[in-house]
């Protein structure tokens, strides 16, 4: 085989630049500690680093958010801490203050004292963090949380709903809030008591209607409440001489209406004076005059003359007994009558049936009672009065009452106009006052709304069908609760009623402070549950970089033993390379010449 001498000079040329690329790529390794500079180097090897340096920054991401959170939910339970402390003060000034021994003045004092502890939970509730955001303000955080209206009154302005609360994320799984909202920490308080109402404007509301002030005026009439097993009877009030229990209801006589029947009009009416009738219903008497007309029949003669009569009587016309009047109200009371008034040619009342309205009899759990209309009163017994309103005319068992000192139920207010209103229990029947009568009323801004033992007042104009529905409050803010008491001992209790109002405040304001106290309670727990889950996820997360950075290191980087006795190796494969060139280039046939 003939070897060129070109031949030989690049085949040495080409084994010291390899035996010189080789070395100088163990010499980067050494540099820079890798063993990988390049995805050629190992492919596999290569993929799995970046996949490895990728876990490590996010989960070193995952310990920066655990790092920013674990102040601010720190400085949460300090100021929760705080508050907590302010109303233990404050539970100790109501117990204080509804101590007979105390005249007025100590109690203004005390009332003083509280309102400044209001004031300082208000600045807890605005605290804000290192960086100036509010604490308490939910995803909102560079927005005040609470605010104070000119009357006082404290509203919580901040993030609220779904995503009201910032989370970050300690884990690819996992987030953990760094914050609790302000309404769920101070506002939305549950109400123990059942001593305090609120009002809910309608959401078909058209009107201008707006909620000035809701309370409660007579504590019984609020928290008593019946429930009948027979939908024909209904609970209407008690007093507080009834005992709570199940009572058996058995009627023997129905409540009945007034009625006068088979009473002639002829159905041309002529003009005046001969148009003229006087009705008298439930002992009022009507003068109406109808128009001269002649109708096409009874019925439309019927329409025409209760149109004119208006609410409390009905009109019939029937082709055999002639027209029937019917009071709308029950009981013995309940009468119709033509009087002498009546002008009409051809009236003729000598056929006609007059029967009086009768009263309801019955028994409550077997003892005598009062009836009045549909209105069935116990009189003796542990159901001393309880009274109930039975409403249609069955006779017999009408099953059980059960009644209880309890939160009052919802009740609607709903306008029929821009002045008039209307009350409706829940399931829409109308609400009834302690007679049994339909609670209506005549709307005046301003004027508080009286109904149920609780009062109400509005502002604004209605429009037809406008509702305010009250309601015990499910929840109560602190600062009411704070509010409510401090006026209450800022009140003189001159006399029984006054004393025994300030009791009742007392004890409601008691009752409410406990479940803030126990509200902030659980919050401030969960806020401890967090940081013992940041620290306990901290540690886990620096054990998982330091896994995640051994077997990084095990796929990545360089084994410096290995690496310098390459690197002496390919040192010598180098130097033997050139010294082997230089040995090659010497051979020449001009040497021998």
């Amino acid at each position: 085989m003939r070897i060129s001498t070109p031949q030989i000079f690049q085949s040495g040329l080409s084994a010291m630049q390899s035996a010189q690329a080789r070395l100088n790529h163990t010499s980067l390794q050494m540099a820079t500690g890798r063993r990988i500079l390049t995805p050629s180097d190992d492919p596999s090897g290569a993929a799995q680093s970046v996949q490895l340096d990728a876990a490590i920054k996010a989960t070193e991401q995952f310990q920066r958010n655990g790092d920013y959170a674990q102040p601010r939910l720190e400085q949460e339970e300090a100021q929760i801490d705080a508050a907590q402390n302010a109303l233990q003060r404050v539970r100790e000034l109501v117990v204080t203050g509804n101590n007979d021994t105390y005249n007025q003045e100590n109690r203004k004092i005390l009332a003083s004292e509280i309102r400044q502890l209001r004031d300082h939970i208000l600045d807890l509730a605005n605290t804000k963090d290192a960086n100036g955001e509010y604490l308490f303000a939910g995803t909102e955080s560079l927005k005040q949380p609470f605010v104070a209206a000119a009357n006082g009154v404290v509203s919580y302005v901040g993030a609220d709903g779904s995503g009201a609360v910032r989370e970050v994320a300690i884990t690819s799984t996992r987030c953990i809030g760094v914050c609790d909202t302000g309404k769920s920490v101070f506002m939305a308080i549950p109400e123990k008591s059942g001593k305090v109402v609120d009002a809910v404007l309608g959401l078909t509301n058209t009107g201008d209607l707006v909620v000035q002030g809701s309370k409660i005026s007579d504590p019984d009439g609020f928290s008593m409440a019946g429930q009948s097993t027979d939908p024909g009877v209904a609970f209407v009030q008690a007093t507080s001489s009834t005992q709570p229990g199940q009572y058996v209801v058995n009627v023997t006589q129905a409540a009945t209406q007034g009625v006068l029947d088979g009473v002639v009009i002829p159905l041309t009416i002529g003009a005046a004076p001969n148009n003229a009738i006087q009705i008298d219903v439930d002992g009022v008497t009507n003068n109406i005059t109808l128009t001269p007309n002649t109708y096409t029949d009874g019925d439309a003669l019927a329409v025409e003359i209760a149109t004119q009569l208006g609410a409390g009587v009905s009109v019939a016309y029937d082709s055999v007994n002639g027209f029937s009047f019917t009071s709308d109200s029950y009981g013995s009371s309940s009468n119709v009558a033509i009087t002498a008034g009546s002008t009409i040619v051809g009236l003729d009342t000598s056929s006609s049936v007059t029967a009086a309205g009768l009263d309801i009899v019955g028994t409550i759990n077997g003892q005598a009672t009062t009836g009045s209309g549909q209105l069935l009163t116990a009189t003796s017994g542990n159901a001393s009065g309880l009274q109930l309103r039975i409403a249609d005319s069955t006779t017999g068992n009408r099953g059980t009452v059960s009644f209880s000192h309890e939160t009052g139920a919802a009740l609607t207010v709903q306008f029929t106009d821009a002045s008039n209103y209307a009350v409706f229990n829940r399931d829409g029947t109308r609400a009834l006052d302690d007679s049994g009568n339909a609670i209506t009323g005549v709307y005046q801004e301003g004027t508080a709304i009286e109904f149920a033992g609780r009062s109400l007042t509005l502002a604004g104009t209605p429009n037809a069908g406008d509702t305010v529905t009250s309601r015990p409050a499910p929840y109560v803010s602190v600062f009411d609760t704070l509010d409510a008491i401090a006026t209450a001992l800022e009140t003189p209790s001159t006399d029984e009623a006054s004393r025994e109002a300030l009791s009742e405040a007392s004890s409601t304001a008691l009752l409410n402070l406990d479940s803030s106290l126990d509200r902030m309670s659980d919050v401030r727990a969960s806020v401890g549950m967090r940081l013992q889950t940041l620290d306990t996820q901290a540690g886990l997360n620096d054990q998982r970089v330091l896994d995640l950075k051994t077997t990084l290191s095990d796929v990545r980087d360089l084994d410096y033993a290995e690496a310098i006795s390459r690197y002496k190796l390919q040192e010598v494969v180098l130097q033997a390379a050139q010294q082997t060139y230089t040995q090659v280039s010497k051979l020449s046939l001009f040497d021998f010449l």
